[in-house]
């Protein structure tokens, strides 16, 4: 593995440290204040729309052939509002506050993804980013119910600030990186990262849609999922994350680099439909167990980590290095579409309860993997197994 991929690797592994102990708290924090279902959905929802311009951002590091730039500058600004989350005092200021972070995360993320994907073996690689990754989050959810008793909501948002900045000044340390000669200027080159033009296989699109309708499918329930587990628990943090990070261990330990060199062997994209039916199936279940204990067992499955692997992969394989960039920057787009629209799983739980709305969410899952079937012939033509 080369010295800069291994310096992104790491850089991540630090990054959801951070990620890991402030964004299950930040959901957690606004229902404990009395937030709606609602704007516990918005949250996420409203911070989603941040990264429409991820596409811009990566096309841009394609345009200079630099990503480095963008990944420090992204990632410390990022950390900046989090910071100040431990001096917010209602729910609408700290979800202004996460908007303000995630339009800063979306200078840095498709480049960075663009940058740890410049392997031959994109899947195997993947794997260890997903690997290093969960591992990073189940630290930061293990600690973030401590962090919460022995200092307060302040403690939790510095704790992570701290590790988000400390992930992008290791980037620092990634190789020098030569600029790209582009004969056309910089607005011409960004211009299409505002169409619906893609430099990619056709079927690329329909790859977009399906993950625009699944990780819709994920917003419309994940809050409600994760109150009423919250809930189950009996409101404690300390258990809540303790379940998460455990689920998050099996995640990074095992299934992470196995979901990597799948993808490579038979393309992620398979690997992808069928992580989308499992949910189908999988969340339904959520509504209807009412025992902490199955539930918890419930709640560490893996599934996540097969579709995220699944979906990286799967964009890796279907484009062109000199484009990448531009790729995860659609896909970033797509996905955050998907939860920006989510919110709408918020009204209708406030309308018609909890339980009701998640046993809808199987909809979404289902058109997203019918959406995927349309990918089927650029495996069949195009992709061999590395």
């Amino acid at each position: 593995m080369e010295r800069g991929t291994r310096i992104l690797l790491i850089s991540s592994f630090i990054a959801n440290v951070g990620m890991g102990v402030f964004w299950p708290f930040l959901g957690l924090h606004l229902y404990d204040l009395g937030a709606s279902y609602l704007q516990i959905a918005l949250l996420d929802s409203l911070s989603a729309i941040m990264f429409v311009f991820s596409r811009v951002w990566g096309a841009a590091s394609d345009y200079y052939g630099m990503r480095k730039p963008f990944i420090i500058v992204g990632g410390i600004l990022s950390a900046l509002p989090i910071f100040f989350c431990g001096f917010a005092s209602s729910a609408n200021q700290m979800i202004a506050l996460f908007m303000a972070s995630s339009l800063f995360s979306s200078v840095s993320f498709s480049p960075f993804l663009a940058a740890v994907t410049t392997v031959e073996k994109k899947g195997k690689v993947v794997g260890w980013y997903s690997m290093l990754g969960t591992a990073g989050w189940a630290a930061g959810t293990f600690s973030m119910g401590f962090l919460h008793k022995f200092y307060g909501a302040f403690g939790v948002y510095t704790a992570a600030a701290v590790f988000i900045a400390a992930s992008s000044l290791v980037v620092a340390l990634y190789p020098k990186e030569p600029r790209s000669a582009r004969k056309e200027p910089l607005r011409s080159y960004v211009k299409t990262a505002f169409t619906l033009r893609f430099n990619a296989p056709r079927e690329f699109s329909w790859l977009l849609l399906a993950v625009f309708l699944g990780w819709f499918g994920i917003q419309w329930s994940g809050p409600l999922l994760r109150t009423r587990f919250y809930d189950l628990l009996g409101r404690s943090i300390i258990w809540f994350g303790i379940v998460s990070g455990v689920g998050a261990s099996i995640s990074g330990a095992v299934v992470s680099p196995l979901a990597g060199r799948l993808a490579d062997r038979v393309g992620g994209g398979r690997l992808l439909q069928v992580a989308t039916l499992m949910y189908a199936l999988y969340v339904p279940l959520l509504a209807l167990v009412g025992s902490p204990l199955l539930y918890s067992i419930l709640w560490i499955t893996p599934l996540w980590t097969v579709n995220w692997v699944g979906t990286l992969s799967t964009t890796a394989q279907m484009t062109d290095e000199s484009f990448r960039g531009e790729a995860m920057g659609a896909f970033n787009v797509a996905s955050n579409m998907g939860l920006a629209a989510g919110f709408l799983g918020g009204v209708f739980a406030d309308s018609y309860g909890r339980e009701l709305t998640i046993m809808v969410s199987p909809v979404f899952f289902l058109a997203a993997w019918a959406s995927l079937l349309k990918i089927v012939p650029f495996y069949r033509k195009r992709f061999s197994p590395a």
